[in-house]
């Protein structure tokens, strides 16, 4: 048995550029076996489930339709978005922790002071105002402005969102609903002044580009793990190392809550069936959760139900589950497909649509 505590060590950290930054550490010793579970555990919660910041939409003035091109901009709206997607953020000051925002996205602009003299010009993300994140890399290029009269009518603006891994827009909490409504509001607006549309865009959000990890048996101490991570420059190696640790232990933490809770209620008829495994009655927690946590956005109704919600100060699951059928069809223009979206999102979380 081994009775050395195990540690994360720091072997090796190298920075090549901006972009790219590389740390090689190492953890142990732990007993024979371990290592190999441990090294899968972290390197998948790596690769998956550390929050990132992207870019999750944008718009150019002007522009209706992605498969359009700009009078003197030598790229192409599409190779413009690619290049936005590209984008890396971080938070500002010296925390590597990402803040949850009671926003679903952040705006940036090109800088209001911006100049240029000589042409072609390059339009990098140094050109941005981001009042709420760092750019990690400000050379990175968005557009290449070939003329005056191109810079004078070129007005982009970013949406800036916050989630984990590659996520459609359409999966971001609050953003859908969000964005379908500014769309619309503005392809209205569209038909008479001939502004732009705001296209969503699917973000890339995880700050880890490869991990790869080893195990080497001590016939003293045991297995040690040893990890290289390449980050994309927005999060420090050994921070990310020790995210994705708490991260692991949260979810061991919840798994062993759930089985020592009082709440964790055992059907006993099951156990007398089957007395080789013990049945736990999950829903019956789900039903005793804080659901004054969790908002409507996160239910993914169609924007006429998000609305009608909304207009009705139902803000959250807690409150919509105190609605009956008969007072939400009361609702202006809540009809019968929305009363089935409802009673779809509701019956998720374990709860049934009262018909009183």
């Amino acid at each position: 048995m081994i009775k050395a505590e195990a540690t994360l060590k720091s072997l090796q950290f190298r920075q090549t550029n901006l972009t790219d930054c590389y740390g090689r550490l190492s953890f142990g010793p732990v007993n024979p076996g371990q290592g190999l579970t441990i090294g899968n555990a972290l390197r998948r919660i790596l690769l998956n489930d550390l929050p990132g910041i992207g870019v999750i939409g944008a718009e150019i003035n002007g522009v209706q339709s992605e498969f359009s091109t700009l009078p003197g901009i030598r790229e192409s709206v599409i190779e413009i978005f690619l290049n936005l997607r590209e984008l890396i953020f971080a938070p500002i000051g010296t925390s590597t922790k990402i803040l949850k925002s009671t926003k679903p996205f952040t705006f940036a602009k090109l800088k209001s002071d911006l100049t240029i003299e000589t042409f072609p010009y390059l339009v990098t993300a140094g050109d941005l105002d981001i009042p709420d994140y760092h750019i990690v890399d400000p050379n990175q290029p968005i557009a290449t402005i070939l003329s005056q009269a191109a810079a004078d009518n070129f007005k982009l603006t970013i949406f800036i969102g916050q989630g984990r891994g590659y996520q459609s827009w359409k999966k971001l909490p609050g953003v859908p609903q969000l964005m379908d409504q500014r769309f619309f509001e503005e392809f209205e607006t569209n038909q008479t002044n001939s502004k732009s549309v705001t296209f969503p865009i699917d973000a890339i959000f995880m700050p880890i580009k490869q991990v790869n990890f080893s195990v080497q048996e001590h016939s003293v101490d045991g297995e040690y793990v040893y990890f290289e991570v390449w980050t994309n420059g927005s999060i420090h190696p050994f921070d990310a190392m020790k995210s994705a640790a708490k991260v692991c232990m949260k979810l061991m933490t919840a798994c062993l809550t759930k089985f020592t809770d009082e709440r964790a209620y055992i059907e006993e008829s099951q156990m007398q069936e089957t007395p080789n495994f013990v049945q736990v009655n999950y829903n019956k927690i789900e039903s005793e959760a804080n659901f004054d946590e969790i908002a409507i956005e996160q239910l993914e109704l169609s924007l006429r139900a998000y609305n009608c919600l909304k207009r009705a100060n139902i803000l959250t699951l807690a409150d919509l589950a105190k609605e009956s059928f008969r007072s939400l069809m009361q609702l202006r223009n809540f009809g019968q497909k929305s009363a089935d979206e409802v009673r779809g999102a509701l019956s998720t979380y374990g709860i049934e649509l009262k018909e009183d």
